[in-house]
């Protein structure tokens, strides 16, 4: 099932938030974003354990993906592509971008976001780390606006 984060679900998420950055609970105050109007967070639940989330900011006609972490045991299953369609047709209608960074070396990750359509639209050398990193961002007024005439 997917829906969006609840308080009861903070420890899982900050668990499954270990797997990208080790800093994980220090950069992020997951009581605080399920609080406020414009983060949201969505995971997938299975047999009552959060087994993947979504992290995105909706600000206006902005999306911008922060985290999309997968548990370990459940990845290569399509739990990142069902978090992503959720989250296209939950997100408002008038969102004209949604832009993410990833690992320029995270090869599965920038295929999944191609496939959703998604450009490299720049290259942020050295970003994670000493590592270089990718942004990437998908339009979407086109589609829909161009659906009303």
């Amino acid at each position: 099932m997917i829906r969006k984060a609840k308080v009861k679900d903070i420890s899982q998420i900050y668990e499954l938030g270990e797997l990208v950055n080790s800093n994980f609970k220090n950069l992020f105050d997951v009581e605080k974003i399920l609080k406020e109007t414009y983060p949201i967070i969505y995971v997938i639940e299975k047999n009552r354990k959060i087994i993947a989330f979504l992290h995105i900011i909706s600000l206006y006609e902005n999306v911008d993906i922060v985290n999309i972490v997968v548990d370990l045991n459940h990845r290569k299953k399509g739990n990142a592509k069902l978090l992503l369609d959720f989250m296209l047709s939950e997100i408002d209608k008038n969102v004209e971008l949604i832009t993410l960074e990833v690992a320029a070396d995270n090869i599965a990750a920038i295929k999944l976001y191609e496939n959703f359509g998604f450009k490299v639209i720049n290259k942020r050398n050295g970003y994670y780390n000493g590592k270089d990193a990718y942004l990437m961002g998908k339009r979407l007024w086109v589609i829909w606006k161009m659906s009303i005439y």
